[in-house]
């Protein structure tokens, strides 16, 4: 049985932050797979807070009438920040747009927990293939993420032209007795390798009718935790009934890929 597992050397903070505490083992049976549990808490906090080369072990073993004494020893080893991000594939991206999208900013303490949450987030962007999972270079106390990423054609466009007589000018007896006439719906996604997208929808199958639909959404507004989209629409059905319709949308990125 356990007489007392000490913190050793652990600091409070990581203690708190996974959740352990000496009298939780005081009188308890010995069970090894709780220790293996316990040392790899330590270590998922280690590499997910600059240091993915820490050991913990066992330390001052000692073994009292059937009773266990032990201290964690934990090395964290050397401190690890991240640097480029590396496009190892053929999309055409802006990095500066991928590091504040993929939260992975030069500088920044590495947390392998950002490097897994990669490759989930870029499989979210349509217009990006994720070919391989992130891959990670330590050089002198650097982390170069790789990204394996092809483009992907999300682009659309589509429509139809047409002309035909303008009843109204004719009636007035006016010129330019022709009318521009059709649909176009038009996507652009990942404008100038930003991450923006636009689209725009144009009808006008009557004379006296029209409409227009324009959407532009930018991500990742100002390096923040926020998107923001912008939507106009114009109906128009005759000279008597125009309607005009203008929405700001915010959206507040939460932790688990939801929106609010």
């Amino acid at each position: 049985r356990w007489q007392a597992l000490k913190s050793g050397n652990l600091s409070p903070v990581m203690r708190q932050e996974i959740g352990f505490k000496e009298k939780y083992f005081v009188g308890q049976a010995f069970k090894y797979p709780e220790i293996e549990q316990l040392k790899t808490k330590i270590l998922i906090y280690s590499e997910n807070h600059g240091y993915p080369f820490g050991t913990v072990k066992l330390d001052s073993v000692q073994f009292i009438d059937n009773e266990i004494v032990a201290n964690l020893n934990y090395q964290p080893g050397p401190k690890m920040v991240f640097d480029t991000l590396i496009i190892k594939g053929n999309a055409r991206i802006k990095p500066s747009f991928l590091e504040r999208y993929l939260k992975i900013k030069r500088g920044q303490d590495f947390s392998q927990a950002k490097v897994e949450e990669a490759n989930r987030l870029l499989k979210q962007l349509p217009y990006l293939t994720v070919t391989r999972k992130p891959a990670v270079n330590f050089d002198s106390e650097r982390a170069f993420v790789n990204l394996f990423i092809d483009k992907n054609r999300a682009n659309q466009a589509d429509g139809i032209l047409g002309i035909q007589p303008n009843e109204a000018r004719t009636l007035t007896g006016q010129n330019n007795q022709l009318l521009l006439t059709g649909e176009l719906n038009l996507a652009l996604k990942n404008l100038f390798g930003s991450g923006k997208n636009f689209r725009t929808r144009w009808q006008r199958l009557q004379v006296n009718s029209q409409l227009l639909d324009l959407e532009f959404e930018n991500p990742v507004l100002f390096q923040s935790n926020f998107d923001f989209k912008v939507n106009f629409t114009l109906l128009r059905q005759d000279s008597s009934f125009v309607n005009n319709e203008f929405q700001f949308t915010l959206f507040y990125n939460l932790p688990n890929s939801g929106k609010l």
